[in-house]
């Protein structure tokens, strides 16, 4: 099974990784941490600074970023003492770009919090999670920020049942 799992800010992927820990992989299981940061396009805020600042701001972001995924990957490897983690930072879209890794890779599920917006704010900002799941070639699984997922059978408490097929 191949598992994507894309991380934002380190509240959604403490949460995340939470419901990930709490249930049982297959050794084979391989775990790809994705980070997706946004350009600064024209429009933007930051757009208005001269070109050498907006690069070194996208510098930053791009370290900030691969720092991030690699935080979580060790993590993953600390948890499953496993290679079969890769780490993987883009600049782009997040949904679109998700959904092409999910493609490109094969991927069996992604794993991906939200930030539960409503109203006009969804309308303005958008859900990145609910274009994923509607353009995704796989299961989608979404980590509300304030619920707890727990798994269903509390016989096997620490088992996920995912149908890979």
């Amino acid at each position: 099974m191949k598992v994507l799992v894309a991380i934002e800010d380190e509240q959604s992927s403490d949460k995340i990784l939470d419901f990930v820990f709490r249930h049982r992989w297959s050794a084979q299981t391989e775990f790809l941490v994705v980070k997706v940061i946004e350009p600064l396009m024209v429009g933007h805020a930051h757009s208005v600074l001269p070109s050498p600042v907006v690069l070194e701001m996208m510098e930053d972001a791009r370290k900030v970023a691969a720092s991030a995924v690699r935080h979580v990957a060790l993590r993953f490897r600390d948890q499953y003492h496993s290679n079969n983690i890769q780490e993987i930072v883009e600049e782009g879209f997040p949904a679109q770009n998700i959904v092409d890794i999910a493609v490109s890779e094969k991927v069996d599920l992604i794993i991906m919090g939200t930030h539960a917006r409503r109203g006009a704010e969804r309308f303005v900002l958008g859900s990145v999670s609910h274009w994923v799941a509607a353009h995704a070639p796989c299961e989608v699984l979404i980590i509300h920020p304030r619920k707890s997922i727990k798994p269903e059978n509390p016989a096997h408490p620490n088992e996920l049942a995912l149908n890979a097929s």
